[in-house]
């Protein structure tokens, strides 16, 4: 599967870490263990955080997949801690607040570890369907897995395309 590339979401500077970015959601460093993922909306000329209720529902489903994966040991997720509200640009925003991953993301691999990491995904992918989950279509999109090549494992992220 080939990299999709995502532009930086240019924010401007908080009190929490603007990590990485996907296609709808920004993850700041809250704590040197948490993570927090607040989602985005892109406008004209510039990107801005969600606080809808849409936001919310978007978070929590991803919130409930992740939390399934993790209480089946499937996928070697993040530990989800839950949904709370963010204090970040002066707004609290609803956020998705999760184990901090410090390994590297597979679209930061080079190419032998690449294909090793993916191969270890479509088999976490197996294990997910037999507890009744639907991975999305970007499941193998390096982005959205870390891989540990010391355990050999790999840790999947981003659930919001998952039924």
């Amino acid at each position: 599967m080939p990299i999709i590339e995502v532009p930086w979401v240019k924010l401007p500077k908080s009190k929490f870490e603007q990590l990485k970015n996907g296609m709808s959601g920004v993850i700041f460093g809250i704590s040197p263990e948490y993570v927090a993922k607040i989602l985005y909306s892109k406008g004209k000329e510039e990107y801005n955080l969600r606080d809808d209720e849409k936001a919310l529902d978007e978070l929590k489903h991803e919130f409930d997949i992740c939390h399934k994966l993790y209480k089946n040991n499937v996928g070697n997720v993040p530990k989800p801690l839950g949904i709370e509200r963010l204090e970040i640009y002066e707004r609290a925003y609803y956020s998705f607040i999760m184990e901090y991953i410090h390994l590297p993301r597979g679209d930061e691999l080079e190419f032998l570890k690449l294909g090793k990491a993916t191969n270890l995904v479509k088999e976490e992918v197996d294990k997910a369907m037999d507890i009744e989950l639907l991975p999305g279509r970007d499941v193998l999109n390096p982005a959205n897995f870390f891989y540990d090549s010391t355990k050999d494992i790999v840790r999947i992220i981003d659930f919001g395309r998952w039924e």
